[in-house]
């Protein structure tokens, strides 16, 4: 069994994302957010031990699959999405999860044309743009995680509720 990961991303603006961006920067206060990006994260399990044959199959599923991806409204990414092109930035990914896995799984009618693919996890990924304000980067990756990740007051916390979610944070760049 090979896992692929798909990155499904709004074409236009993402309303979502722009009102937790403006939530983040002036409610809370975390002035360090420069940018932020919402994603679908889909990790679709293919029966194959070849990671080229599961990607291809991807390739072709997603193409073809209008009901889970709208090519019309969304855009995909494969593989890893990156984080900013500035170096002077430090970007996370923060995987935030449905604690019940049932929540996760999605079925589909178009999944019938390919019995390769067993299963397709869905789960929200946000990009986080982080601005260097001579702090270093641990700290500052501590400190986005706090005032950006699970919810624990009024001032703390706005992208997972931890009694639903589940979350890991991960460098990009």
């Amino acid at each position: 069994m090979v896992d692929v990961s798909v990155y499904v991303s709004l074409q236009q603006s993402d309303l979502h994302c722009i009102s937790a961006f403006e939530s983040i920067r002036h409610s809370l206060g975390f002035t360090a957010l420069k940018g932020l990006r919402r994603y679908r994260l889909l990790r679709l399990s293919v029966a194959t031990d070849s990671r080229e044959v599961a990607e291809e199959e991807v390739h072709r599923f997603i193409g073809v699959a209008f009901d889970i991806v709208n090519p019309n409204k969304e855009s995909v990414t494969f593989g890893d999405v990156s984080g900013s092109s500035d170096p002077q930035d430090v970007c996370i990914g923060m995987e935030v999860a449905p604690m019940e896995a049932s929540l996760r799984v999605i079925s589909a009618p178009s999944l019938a044309r390919f019995p390769k693919i067993h299963a397709i996890d869905q789960r929200l990924f946000w990009v986080l743009t982080l601005q260097q304000d001579g702090v270093d980067d641990a700290t500052l990756i501590r400190s986005a995680e706090v005032h950006c990740g699970p919810t624990r007051s009024r001032t703390q916390g706005l992208l997972v509720n931890p009694l639903f979610e589940t979350i890991s944070v991960r460098r990009l760049s």
